[in-house]
């Protein structure tokens, strides 16, 4: 499994055995998820019986806690094991504009080369701004349909 992993995602050891980390802890997450809805299933079943009792309430504040901090803890690990260890992997790696830039510097002088770094990196960003306005623009009037709609009907 991790020598697919490196082969597949072009991963090192390390960074195969995070990813299956990272996949272990997400599962993880996602059950301590259903702890909360297992016990409102359980209390509206005694509600809707009318088996609820005062003695039963510390049960479900308890189990109410316990359910919030295990979904904190789980969080927690799942971020640690997922995001965290991607900026380290990922700095180990050589970025293809660091890479373009030090190929440039065996071409040009060091300081076209930092420009031509600089450069890459406002395109990018210059790309991650064209999808914000895309998305405000697909958002925000859909948004105002909605609230008009929702103004013109209800109120």
């Amino acid at each position: 499994m991790i020598k697919y992993l490196q082969r597949r995602y072009a991963l090192s050891h390390k960074g195969a055995v995070d990813n299956i980390k990272g996949i272990l802890s997400c599962a993880l997450q996602n059950i301590s998820f259903m702890l909360p809805v297992g016990l409102l299933y359980l209390l509206v079943g005694e509600i809707m019986n009318g088996t609820l009792t005062t003695k039963r309430i510390p049960f479900y504040v308890t189990g109410c806690i316990a359910a919030a901090l295990l979904i904190v803890v789980c969080t927690r690990l799942e971020y640690d094991n997922t995001y965290l260890v991607t900026y380290v992997e990922s700095d180990v790696r050589c970025t293809p504009s660091a890479r373009l830039a030090h190929l440039a510097a065996h071409h040009f002088s060091l300081k076209c080369a930092g420009y031509f770094s600089c450069f890459l990196s406002f395109m990018s960003l210059f790309r991650c701004f064209l999808a914000a306005l895309h998305a405000m623009h697909t958002f925000f009037p859909m948004t105002y349909i909605y609230v008009r709609e929702f103004i013109y009907f209800h109120i």
